[in-house]
Parts: structure tokens; sequence; C-alpha cells
């Protein structure tokens, strides 16, 4: 178990020293407005331009484009059998296969891959420090080989006193969504391995498409910036009172 967020860091940047370079930040306990260091928020008149009120979240959101391309780029693709009423894989489901046939309309020869996303967080008890992260997965990848810790996009991590606020999650949440608008609208190119014993290898372009995410009921009221789960009307399906 890493010591602190410097050790986490190390132990992402082992094998891919070139691939997290994130934009590092912090959140303004007070009026959560990001700031260039933890000792004081940048605003005049906020309660926490002199001193911090309490410890600053620490947040690096990270680039996507160079984690998905550098894994495309070694690992193959599973093709998608789409059937009727029958779903016995995330590529393979209906929402998958509703955003496959909306992108070959505008462009038959498009080539997508979907996302599901996580977050979640642990308590470094050693430093007394929540560390917070916000991963991705890549759902056309081999079920053997999808949840490898190195075919895994790091989205964002942050470290706190405690789990993030939802306001503050919410300034999080802003700079991954940004990233997830990037793949899917503008898109990013790969360097395929080569078929053929040219070993000829050419750039294909790829969009991907955030279709889910997979959470637990703390983690889903922090993203969905919806009630907790132990409150009334907290459900983040329904609007059964609970």
């Amino acid at each position: 178990m890493p010591k602190d967020f410097r050790a986490v860091m190390r132990h992402l940047k082992r094998n891919n020293p070139t691939l997290l370079g994130g934009n590092h930040f912090y959140i303004c306990p007070s009026c959560g407005n990001r700031c260039a260091n933890a000792s004081k928020c940048n605003l005049t008149g906020c309660q926490s331009s002199n001193s911090p009120v309490r410890t600053p979240a620490s947040v690096v959101v990270f680039p996507l484009v160079p984690q998905i391309s550098s894994i495309l780029e070694r690992e193959t693709l599973i093709i998608p059998t789409y059937e009727l009423n029958q779903c016995d894989d995330l590529p393979n489901s209906q929402c998958a296969q509703e955003v496959a046939r909306k992108e070959k309309q505008i462009n038959p020869a498009r080539n997508n891959v979907t996302l599901t996303l996580n977050t979640d967080g642990v308590l470094l008890k050693r430093i007394s420090r929540s560390l917070w992260i916000t991963c991705a997965c890549i759902n056309e990848l081999p079920r053997k080989t999808r949840y490898d810790i190195n075919n895994m996009l790091i989205c964002s991590m942050s470290t706190g006193d405690d789990k993030p606020k939802k306001d503050e999650y919410s300034t999080i949440l802003q700079d991954i969504v940004n990233e997830l608008k990037f793949l899917e609208q503008v898109g990013f190119d790969v360097l395929l391995p080569s078929t053929v014993k040219t070993h000829n290898r050419t750039y294909t372009h790829f969009y991907a498409f955030t279709i889910t995410a997979v959470c637990d009921k703390p983690a889903q009221a922090i993203m969905m910036n919806i009630k907790d789960p132990t409150g009334f009307f907290s459900c983040g399906w329904c609007c059964i009172p609970g």
C-alpha cells in the first residue's frame, strides 16, 4: 500500500513515465475556486484568501488521449456481435449498438470503442488522508485483459482529509467531461499493429464513447450529485422515497 500521494504517483508513472503528465491544482475549501497552491485561495475576499479553513483537496486530472492510444496500440480488440434481445457483454449491449449505428450513418468506416467509468476512494491510514480515483476501462478489450492495471485509463486522482465534497467533485468532473468529449467528438489516432508480412503500420482514427459508469452508492451520490444513499429520494433511477 502506498504511504502517500507521491508514492501513488511514482507507482503509476513507473511503467509509463510520459503518459501521465496531468494538470495539478487545488480546490479551495471555502469557495470551490481552483488554486495554484495549497497555502491560500487566489480570490480576494474569500474566507481562505489568507490561509485555508481546512486542508484543500489536491487534484490531478490526466489527459486521456495518450493513455487510450497506448493501450489500443498493444491490445487486440474484440468484434461486437449484436443480437436482438441478447447481451452477454457490454460491447454487445443496446447502448453500444445504438452508438455504433449512429456513427455508421455518419461514416460507415468509423472505428469506435466504448468506455465504462468508475470512481471510488480509499483511506490511507498511515497519513490520515483520503485518496479518490476516477478511472475508465475500454469495453472492447477481452475480459481477460480489460481490467488489468496497465489497461486502465486514469482520469483523475485527488487527496484530502476526507472524500471530495459534491461541489469539489463537480469541479473535477468538468475537466474529465472535457477529456471524454474530445475522445467522442474529435477522436484520436492509433498506430495499430501490422497484420501483413510487410510490417507496414498506419494510423487509424478512433472515437471513444462513454456509455456507462459503475460505482457503489456513496460514489454514485458524489458523481451524480444526488442525495447520499441513507437519505430520502436518494435513488439514481426512481423517485421512491426509500
